[in-house]
């Protein structure tokens, strides 16, 4: 029934995995709430925790693992009834039988659903991981809410790294049955550490150990484990050397939190950094803003690492605070200067600080203000229709050849990726070539071509870039970024144009390889969505000559998208070319009979217009 069965199957429970039960017992209440949110960013262990609550609880429990593609609507409520149908087979046999038909209301399905859901016996739970792809789908969120209103033996559990917005969320949570689970609770313990730890087959460690790397990482699980991986386990080395632990957690954070955030977001929590607790007031004050309530209450919402400590006191993790000033230093080194200042200045009033600290604190804002920090190495890449890479506007010397491709390959992978991961893409072969040292030699030749310490080794089998070192820009990543974050905008149709303009050719072109061909592929396809999209808006909105050369551009593009032709054909007819929109609709007939041997459905909207031109 679907393409992806994985989605909907458990996972199956890692035998290292460490159970939680403070947390296991306060999960297993599920029966007595609706609803139960997992709220924290990336790293704090909501997958772990629902794995390990799936293989014990005694309720059954349907399983729904979300990617972007969920968005769409139609995919989600597939997926959804596929996860109970896997769960409880037999269950949704009406709605299954409408999801292959074409042309159904999607209200009508979503209401057989219900239907088939409340007619099971007994409580049951949905386990939706990764909600925050979905969450603000108003079709998505309303089906959810309304099989928590009217299905009375469900319970939902959200897994997600932002906070749930759910139509009647805050009336369960108003009758008690609504409970969040956030990072303060999810936050690692010295002693559930010290089990993970030992898991991992490490012994050479003492309770002190344990307690210094939880108030380091402020109980960030992930972040100690990206620590261990770089040292191979050696937790002296981490706690000799702090760094060692910051550098793969400035990384992991700057890839999957900052550099996903928009451009203004960034800003705020880069200029933010500069102070220890964040309020509205203190905000303004010291930044120089109009807007920090909103920014505060957004950073909040989504959980960008951030505490709120008081009512209305925020603080941000201590490593992601480290990253967020180090970026702030090192890309904007007089913008540094002069919050510096203006915080030292700030901290000598009296009314703020007294005592022995005042002059200590002081100093050290002075000093940071009277620094210069050496700017940032910047790497740019244009990979859309090109393959352009510099190095702080300096052309990077690589010629063409698997060096280049190799940089390409880290450069849209930022996570790394590992030998044999790039022998597969680069060399195209599971083992190594006939020359052992080919690999290596391409990677020498990347480490000397860019800045020292910009591509490092994890666990000498994973090579990835620095972005904590090395600010990295491609516009194949803010072309995705305009068009994730363009549903958001409230100037929604500019920030998909913006988009549009970054794409100017196919992804690397030049490359033939099927991992780049998996790229080209996606973006290709999210290109046409949006020219799509803007396209229709641009008709909505009275704007036909926008409309019509924006389809035109699809076409262009798809010859035999006929939802393309019929946008043309609307838009000649709204301009009152009749003669334009039949010649419109004759060139889709003979493309479709041409290239795919086949006719016009009588039924489809180029057809209903023809006829309707020829009435007239």
């Amino acid at each position: 029934m679907v393409e992806l069965p994985h989605k909907i199957y458990t996972p199956q429970r890692p035998p290292e995995l460490v159970q939680r039960p403070r947390l296991i017992e306060a999960l297993q209440k599920i029966a007595q709430r609706k609803l139960i949110a997992l709220v924290a960013p990336a790293g704090y262990g909501k997958t772990s925790l629902l794995i390990d609550l799936a293989h014990m609880t005694t309720l059954p429990l349907c399983w729904y693992t979300l990617d972007a593609y969920d968005a769409e609507p139609w995919s989600f409520l597939l997926y959804l009834t596929a996860a109970v149908e896997h769960r409880f087979p037999g269950s949704t046999t009406r709605t299954t039988q409408l999801l292959r038909r074409d042309g159904q209301q999607f209200s009508a399905v979503v209401e057989t659903l219900i239907h088939e859901l409340s007619a099971i016996a007994g409580d049951f739970v949905i386990c939706l991981d990764d909600w925050h792809l979905v969450d603000k789908v108003t079709a998505i969120s309303e089906l959810v809410a309304s099989i928590l209103s009217r299905c009375p033996n469900s319970h939902i559990i959200l897994a997600a790294r932002s906070h749930p917005s759910l139509p009647n969320q805050m009336l369960l949570a108003a009758r008690r049955q609504f409970v969040s689970i956030n990072e303060t609770q999810l936050r690692f313990s010295a002693e559930e550490l010290a089990r993970v730890i030992a898991c991992e087959g490490i012994s050479n460690f003492t309770p002190e150990d344990t307690e210094w790397l939880v108030t380091q990482s402020d109980g960030w699980l992930t972040g100690i484990l990206l620590a261990l991986q770089t040292t191979n386990g050696d937790i002296a080395a981490i706690v000799a050397n702090r760094t060692v632990m910051s550098r793969p957690a400035h990384h992991f954070l700057a890839e999957q939190v900052l550099d996903r955030q928009p451009p203004e977001i960034q800003q705020f929590l880069i200029e933010s950094s500069m102070l220890e607790e964040l309020t509205v007031e203190r905000c303004n004050t010291l930044l120089g803003r109009n807007d920090s309530w909103g920014m505060l209450e957004y950073v909040l919402a989504q959980r960008l690492f951030v505490t709120e400590i008081a009512p209305g006191v925020l603080r941000q993790h201590p490593l992601f605070r480290e990253l967020l000033q180090q970026r702030l230093q090192l890309s904007q080194p007089e913008h540094f200067c002069a919050l510096s200042q203006r915080m030292a200045a700030d901290f000598s009033r009296p009314s703020q600080w007294s005592g022995p600290t005042l002059p200590v604190a002081a100093e050290q804002w002075i000093a940071l203000g009277q620094g210069r920090a050496d700017q940032q190495p910047s790497l740019r890449a244009n990979y859309l229709g090109a393959d352009q890479v510099w190095i702080d506007d300096k052309s990077i010397p690589l010629g063409s050849g698997r060096a280049r491709e190799l940089l390409a390959y880290l450069i849209t992978h930022p996570q790394g990726a590992s030998r044999t991961d790039l022998y597969r893409a680069i060399w195209c072969t599971d083992e190594p070539p006939e020359d052992p040292n080919a690999l290596n030699r391409v990677i020498y030749r990347l480490r000397a071509a860019l800045p020292p310490g910009a591509i490092i080794t994890i666990n000498r089998d994973t090579y990835c870039l620095d972005r904590a070192l090395l600010r990295v820009e491609i516009d194949a990543e803010s072309f995705e970024r305009l068009l994730d974050h363009s549903t958001a905008e409230q100037n929604q149709m500019q920030t998909i144009l913006k988009a549009l303009d970054l794409y100017r050719g196919v992804f690397l072109p030049s490359v033939q390889t099927s991992w780049s061909w998996n790229v080209r592929q996606r973006l290709e396809l999210r290109y046409r969505s949006a020219l799509c999209q803007a396209a229709e808006q641009n008709e909505t909105h009275g704007s036909f000559a926008k409309a019509l050369d924006l389809f035109r551009q699809l076409v262009a593009r798809d010859t035999t998208n006929i939802a393309a032709h019929a946008g043309i054909m609307r838009c000649h007819i709204a301009l009152q070319w009749p003669a334009l929109a039949i010649e419109q609709y004759r060139t889709l007939r003979h493309t479709l009979d041409s290239e795919l041997g086949i006719g016009l459905d009588p039924s489809s909207e180029p057809e209903r217009m023809y006829q309707m031109l020829l009435a007239n």
